[in-house]
């Protein structure tokens, strides 16, 4: 696992507002299929659910549409996207909290969630701790994350040569992890894995760079593309934005599907938590 410095600040951040309609709208549409086949029949129970690093709400505020019965608490530190979460998503619980030093009781939860999140934190390794503290005896942690040192693909290539440190640092990528890292990571904090499939393959990269070069002009900390689309004001070109954006998730979600068994820039996880006893 590769760390570079922490520069960004993730208190003012306003990611996770766009809201989730369906699996092909959204660039995270794909892992939340995956989440829920990988869950199979337990889907349908009664769940409780930590979100680490929520954001807006909007991964969690679409999950309490689809499972009523699920009990669903998001952590973050950006009041600013906490404010918005519990305003748009009165039904699932908010609450600002560190995530490497979990303070919920021991077995409190049956499924935890990091979508695109580990890379952020200070110490991924602790994270992973505390959460499979706070998971009850079999439960399961679903991880969605980049894989920006994963051979062979262009975010490789890009980190290789250190052309993406620009990128990763106007988002605040703080780690950067291959395959192998992320098996060792949780299987030394007492899980094994069930299922993992791969992401985030040329297309979606290709398309990752251009975003990033559209919103990297100015120095002011930006939102993600999706939630800059949501504040940008209403006429033509936003309208032809989005129309692009839903063209462009289209194409990464079936791409996604399609090369899922190949090496990817991204990676799907779905670990449980095993008695190390």
């Amino acid at each position: 696992m590769k760390k570079s410095k922490k520069t960004f600040d993730y208190s003012q951040t306003q990611w996770g507002i766009v809201e989730i309609e369906n699996y092909r709208s959204n660039f995270q549409g794909y892992e939340l299929e995956l989440l829920i086949k990988y869950l199979g029949k337990n889907a349908k129970k009664k769940l409780k659910v930590l979100d680490l690093g929520c954001g807006g709400g909007n991964v969690d505020g679409f999950l309490k549409s689809k499972f009523p019965n699920w009990e669903i608490t998001g952590v973050d530190i950006s009041t600013k996207a906490l404010k918005i979460a519990k305003a748009n998503y009165p039904k699932v619980i908010f609450l600002k909290r560190s995530v490497e030093n979990l303070d919920f009781d021991s077995k409190s939860f049956d499924l935890i969630l990091s979508l695109d999140t580990l890379e952020h934190f200070d110490n991924p390794g602790k994270v992973v701790k505390s959460a499979r503290s706070v998971l009850e005896d079999d439960g399961v942690f679903f991880l969605a994350i980049p894989l920006e040192k994963q051979f062979p693909t262009l975010y490789w290539l890009m980190n290789k040569f250190g052309w993406d440190k620009g990128k990763r640092a106007s988002v605040g990528h703080i780690n950067v992890f291959n395959n192998v890292e992320i098996l060792n990571l949780f299987i030394e904090a007492g899980f094994i894995e069930t299922y993992h499939s791969f992401g985030g393959h040329l297309i979606y990269t290709i398309l990752d760079y251009v975003c990033f070069w559209i919103l990297r002009s100015g120095k002011k900390q930006k939102p993600s593309f999706e939630s800059g689309l949501i504040v940008m004001k209403d006429g033509i070109i936003k309208t032809i934005i989005l129309g692009l954006k839903n063209l462009a998730s289209n194409i990464i979600y079936f791409e996604s599907k399609i090369f899922s068994a190949f090496p990817g820039g991204r990676g799907h996880y779905l670990f449980r938590k095993y008695d190390q006893g």
